[in-house]
């Protein structure tokens, strides 16, 4: 399908992307420039990288219907609790949490949009 693929192809270019270029990724998507100076930041980030890469690449390449959809499931599931986080670190760094900087737009847009979004077509594609 084309949910699928645009889905499988954005995980795994998002993941990708975190796992060979973290600091890059982390300012393409609004995330600050902490993360090419931090060791532990980078580490963190290829950590995600590699689930969404692996999970994207699967969605892409498997063609077997009931392990396709525990893929699909796997992904709700990764996005749902992504939307969670992201909302929870939002919400504290508007509020001025010391030493938190709040998001930049960008980063409303790619990481809680774009995660709330997979999960949404992850739930349509399960049920149609």
């Amino acid at each position: 399908s084309v949910l699928l693929t645009i889905v499988g192809s954005g995980r795994a270019a998002a993941g990708g992307l975190a796992l060979l270029a973290p600091g890059f990724g982390a300012q393409l998507f609004g995330l600050g420039e902490g993360v090419g100076a931090d060791n532990g930041a980078q580490l963190f980030a290829r950590l995600f990288g590699v689930r969404d890469l692996v999970l994207g690449a699967a969605a892409l390449t498997v063609s077997d219907a009931a392990t396709l959809r525990v893929i699909v499931q796997m992904g709700v599931v990764i996005d749902t609790i992504d939307v969670i986080s992201y909302l929870s670190l939002a919400l504290t760094s508007a509020k001025g949490t010391k030493g938190r900087e709040p998001f930049k737009p960008v980063a409303h847009a790619l990481v809680g949009g774009g995660a709330a979004a997979f999960a949404l077509i992850g739930l349509y594609l399960l049920n149609h």
